[in-house]
């Protein structure tokens, strides 16, 4: 539901396979919670049954997003990537001998929130990921606040 339907909110899964194992993750599941609440399992069903939505728009709604967040960076003079797919942009921190967790808090100082890669892992230091689950104004104006960066 996350990446096909642009819900950045509805996690969901499901398990198939052989019924053996099928069936002890249900026993463990049971007795771990209750699972999501019948009115999100029942949108979901619903979702999943009755069509695809608009997804080319979906696609398109990203892609202007993503370009948004990269053609803006670059005029900043970043190095930033435009990936291919996907609801994140990863990238370098654009100053050198910072951390990611030092530009992530000069980050939220303008108002931006960014995840610092370290939090990902010893091997994602020195890198970023920005989200792109807001709107393309709020991209735009996040790419302006971090204009205000004294890097």
């Amino acid at each position: 539901m996350t990446k096909t339907f642009s819900r950045a909110d509805w996690r969901v899964a499901w398990v198939g396979g052989n019924a053996e194992v099928v069936e002890t993750v249900r026993g463990f599941k049971a007795n771990c919670d209750s699972g999501q609440f019948m009115g999100f399992q029942k949108a979901v069903a619903k979702v999943l049954t009755e069509g695809t939505g608009d997804m080319a728009g979906i696609r398109d709604m990203y892609r202007r997003r993503r370009d948004a967040f990269v053609e803006g960076t670059r005029k900043l003079g970043w190095d930033v990537q435009a990936p291919k797919a996907g609801l994140y942009i990863w990238f370098e921190v654009p100053r050198k001998g910072m951390t990611s967790m030092q530009f992530a808090e000069k980050a939220l100082d303008a108002g931006v929130i960014m995840l610092p890669g370290s939090g990902f892992g010893q091997t994602a230091e020195g890198f970023m990921r920005v989200a792109l689950t807001v709107t393309e104004e709020r991209i735009k104006e996040a790419v302006k606040r971090l204009g205000t960066l004294k890097l």
